[in-house]
């Protein structure tokens, strides 16, 4: 596994094709834990997790505690509409 620099995330564009399964937001991946793809912070990320970090049984608890942090995502602020590139 090649080892990224620190503070960089791996935008894996190939896998936003079509055919291809995508895990979203929120959605349970298939592992034997139930483990949940969840949206974390930045200071989470410094922490340190791991994937079985958020599973079935407490993702509703986190939403819950922590907000929806993937809400201001969905702001229509700031949007580009690709369609007009077409």
């Amino acid at each position: 596994m090649k080892r990224r620099p620190p503070r960089h995330v791996l935008v894996d564009y190939n896998q936003n094709a079509w055919g291809r399964t995508l895990a979203s937001v929120y959605s349970v991946r298939p592992s034997p834990r139930a483990a949940v793809s969840m949206p974390i912070t930045w200071d989470e990320v410094a922490r340190g997790v791991e994937i079985e970090d958020f599973r079935l049984d407490n993702a509703p608890a986190r939403v819950r505690r922590r907000g929806d942090l993937w809400k201001p995502l969905l702001a229509s602020r700031g949007r580009f509409d690709l369609g007009r590139m077409l």
